[in-house]
């Protein structure tokens, strides 16, 4: 997975144990590649410096618009991406600038402020996100990508189903800084199944999946605490392979 560390709060399931606004992570650090933080004087998320990339994000938030820019050094600048929130301060409508395409993704959220569905669409793809939340939990995410390319499209459908322990999440929002993209799961996660359909490339929809594509893949997940009870070490296990994952976490 490429940009482990900075896409890691956005991508794993955010893992309470009531820390302080001061117990905010600054480094987390993933295969070699180191990841820096900083934060605005209401903890939310306002810089994420890449070990790896020659320029850092900038956050910006302006009423109901979080605006995010791309710095290879003060003078020089690139958008990157802006955010409208709704009155919760929450996502609803995302666009993200890339230096050939435009993605504008769409989110709908449960009574809980979970996020509920996701619409992320391009003149590439197309895809749809549904999740299923129980007891504070994202027990399920399906997805379906529609890959148009050279004439072409293709298809790929993936099922995740999640299972939680009664262990509170370590790593929340007030310690991450990532209000605005709906609550946290309330308890740790300790295992995923994968479940990967794909179809070839075809000239008409929909396109058949082949057997030969589908995956099933089972993940565990372990956390080592430190003795204020935060996150020290997040390992992610591919059951199938035995490859792991570890991050590890470093706070202000």
């Amino acid at each position: 997975m490429k940009k482990i560390c900075c896409l890691i709060f956005a991508n794993i399931y955010l893992l309470s144990f009531g820390q302080g606004n001061k117990d905010k992570v600054r480094l987390s650090s993933n295969g070699g590649i180191d990841c820096f933080y900083k934060y605005d004087e209401q903890g939310r998320i306002s810089q994420i410096q890449q070990s790896d990339k020659k320029y850092y994000e900038q956050y910006t938030y302006l009423g109901d618009t979080a605006i995010v820019k791309q710095y290879k050094d003060f003078s020089d600048s690139t958008l990157a991406g802006i955010s409208l929130l709704n009155e919760k301060g929450l996502v609803d409508l995302q666009t993200n600038i890339y230096s050939k395409t435009v993605l504008i993704i769409q989110n709908k959220y449960d009574a809980n402020n979970q996020l509920l569905s996701q619409k992320v669409s391009s003149d590439e793809q197309n895809a749809q996100y549904i999740l299923i939340n129980k007891n504070g939990n994202t027990i399920q995410q399906d997805a379906m990508d529609t890959i148009y390319e050279n004439g072409k499209f293709q298809i790929n459908k993936r099922i995740a189903k999640s299972t939680f322990s009664d262990k509170m999440n370590p790593l929340p929002n007030n310690v991450t800084g990532i209000f605005f993209k709906g609550k946290e799961n309330k308890n740790q996660l300790i295992s995923e199944t994968l479940e990967i359909f794909s179809s070839d490339f075809c000239e008409q929809l929909p396109c058949p999946f082949l057997q030969e594509k589908h995956q099933l893949i089972n993940y565990k997940y372990d956390y080592v605490l430190d003795e204020k009870g935060r996150l020290k070490i997040y390992t992610s296990t591919n059951l199938n392979t035995a490859e792991k994952s570890v991050t590890k976490y470093f706070y202000y």
